[in-house]
């Protein structure tokens, strides 16, 4: 899972957003059920999961910003610098932070409006129906946020 998360990471910063509340649920549910030991080594598996992609990650992305001329010697990846590594989550966080007023701002309802729609799609559909709909026809099984969680 460490893994995955370091890619959904790399992919998008952003994606810790998401990440957060499954990760909480699984916590929650190990602190629960798993001795103290079994939990510690299930996260520092996690732990060291994350930080060896991403590491990976690194490189390879450094690798592949370097020039091409680097790419054809032998023992190029060898030979990489600690700076020569390129963290994207970090270099995209840099720019949007240094760039945000020449985007310009938008109003905060454009998120619920269109965001939330493009990003879920039809997931839209299954959370309305199982959080309102269910809810409010009585069900006892409304308001479930994470229905495959167990």
């Amino acid at each position: 899972m460490g893994a995955l998360v370091a890619l959904g990471v790399a992919v998008r910063p952003t994606f810790v957003v998401f990440a957060v509340s499954p990760l909480a649920v699984r916590a929650l549910h190990q602190v629960a059920e798993l001795p103290a030991r079994s939990f510690f080594a299930a996260w520092s598996a996690f732990a060291a999961a994350f930080a060896f992609t991403a590491y990976a990650l690194a490189v390879a992305d450094g690798a592949y910003l370097a020039s091409v001329a680097k790419l054809y010697h032998d023992d190029a990846l060898a030979h990489t610098r600690v700076d020569a590594f390129v963290f994207t989550p970090l270099r995209f966080l840099a720019y949007n932070a240094a760039h945000a007023h020449e985007h310009g701002m938008h109003p905060h309802w454009l998120h619920t409006c269109i965001n939330v729609p493009l990003l879920l799609g039809p997931t839209l559909a299954g959370l309305v129906y199982t959080n309102v709909w269910a809810t409010l026809l009585g069900g006892k099984d409304g308001c479930r946020l994470f229905p495959l969680v167990t």
